[in-house]
């Protein structure tokens, strides 16, 4: 069971934290693959280079925008739909791809976009997260008991469970081989930081039904999510355990952590409910000090963030006219 796949119905998450607004200028680049009709980064790198997927008549694809705009598309050869998740510095990417007995498995592909695959048929493998090393983290996905994984060229595939747990979800690797992510014992969802050693440590936010880390930075600085009841509030954590809350405050039920960079600056995306109909997803920034800036795109119903890198540049995507648009966006 994904406990992401949860229903959210719509009420007020009243967080007691103290946050400012801050504005300031931005400029959203867009991010559409040529003849696509939806394009969707997920990931960008330091460099400010972007992965993601696009859909056509044809199916689900890859590609990679390089800094100076440029699109290249990829798939995993004889895959039936291909599906990156992330970019490390190096410009090399992973995700996941249906194989030809449409089980998910792994894919890495390098700076010269060679394609190098791995697990799939009894073995479904879903990627997530890539670091400098190109060590590769996710999760085999199972209905009764699911494992995480660690993937290198060198290595090859090492599987690792939690004690008491019964579904492993990592979801970010940093440069160190540290890994984030949400553990669920068939009752509660917790998050997890496993270290470089494969020792596991279990957290929750206090009073939360579930807590899900999403990101994790160099510094071992842990973001992500937890439940209240049906809504969503989002957290940063220390690498020595320290949990701060927050919340946009005009976020009508949730507020929605994805990603931290290397300076401890956050994006995410918040739902602003009723009072500006219809329902929309906007996107914030919080920056290291616990500062928030709110966006969107103009004339979207939502604008939706993926990604931050260590320049505070953010990519994910925005919907206008049930289309969906990538967007890059820098503040000046």
């Amino acid at each position: 069971m994904n406990p992401m796949s949860v229903r959210l119905a719509l009420i007020v998450v009243t967080l007691m934290i103290a946050v400012q607004l801050v504005a300031r200028a931005q400029t959203f680049i867009p991010v559409d693959v040529s003849g696509a009709a939806h394009t969707r980064p997920v990931s960008i790198n330091n460099s400010g280079e972007v992965t993601g997927t696009y859909e056509d008549g044809a199916g689900t694809h890859g590609f990679l925008r390089d800094a100076a705009g440029f699109i290249t598309t990829f798939d995993v050869p004889g895959a039936a739909g291909t599906f990156p998740a992330s970019i490390n510095s190096h410009g090399e990417i992973t995700g996941y791809y249906l194989d030809g007995t449409a089980s998910q498995a792994g894919f890495f592909r390098d700076r010269a976009g060679s394609i190098n695959t791995f697990g799939g048929g009894f073995v479904p493998l879903v990627p997530t997260s890539i670091n400098p090393k190109a060590e590769i983290t996710g999760y085999s996905p199972s209905t009764f008991f699911q494992q995480g994984f660690v993937w290198d060229a060198k290595n090859g595939l090492t599987f690792f469970s939690i004690p008491g747990i019964t579904h492993v979800f990592p979801f970010s690797i940093n440069s160190a081989g540290e890994i984030a992510g949400a553990a669920h014992d068939g009752t509660t969802t917790s998050a997890f930081v496993r270290n470089t050693k494969g020792a596991t440590t279990l957290f929750d936010v206090p009073g939360a039904d579930a807590t899900i880390a999403t990101s994790i930075n160099a510094a071992g600085k842990t973001t992500g999510l937890f439940f209240v009841g049906v809504g969503l509030g989002s957290f940063v954590r220390s690498a020595r355990g320290e949990l701060e809350t927050f919340s946009v405050p005009e976020g009508f039920t949730d507020t929605v952590a994805v990603s931290i960079n290397n300076s401890g600056d956050v994006t995410g995306h918040y739902t602003t409910g009723f009072s500006i109909p219809p329902s929309e997803q906007r996107g914030f920034l919080r920056d290291s000090n616990g500062s928030l800036t709110t966006f969107h795109v103009d004339g979207a119903s939502d604008t939706v963030p993926q990604s931050i890198n260590s320049r505070r540049e953010i990519t994910g995507y925005y919907i206008i006219g049930g289309t969906a648009h990538g967007f890059v966006r820098s503040a000046k």
